[in-house]
């Protein structure tokens, strides 16, 4: 996404950008970080922090849906979670029963 704002400073390699962000022709500092994650099914993600203290945040939430949207385009939706192991055919706990079921409590 070239919105041909000036970056300021940025490092590639842990995922970080200082830049000018322009909200209502004014020129803002303003720092962006990827972070790589592990989201709540077990999917590797990237979560954005923007940090743009004097842009309202209207225009912060934009800039973020945009910039979100735009890696979708990029690298494609993320995949579907990962399937559930299917549930126990039976408890694994618990007596048995001499033919192999489960609930048997010999009675004294």
């Amino acid at each position: 996404m070239d919105l041909r704002w000036h970056v300021r400073e940025s490092d590639r390699d842990v995922g970080y950008v200082m830049f000018d962000f322009v909200d209502d022709k004014k020129a803002r500092e303003a720092s962006l970080e990827l972070i790589r994650i592990t989201d709540g099914v077990g999917r590797e993600a990237v979560r954005l922090r923007l940090r743009a203290e004097e842009v309202s945040l209207y225009a912060r939430e934009r800039f973020l849906e945009r910039f979100a949207a735009k890696l979708r385009d990029d690298y494609g939706a993320p995949p579907p979670p990962p399937k559930k192991a299917p549930p126990p055919s039976h408890p694994t706990d618990g007596p048995r029963a001499p033919d192999g079921g489960v609930g048997y409590s010999p009675r004294p």
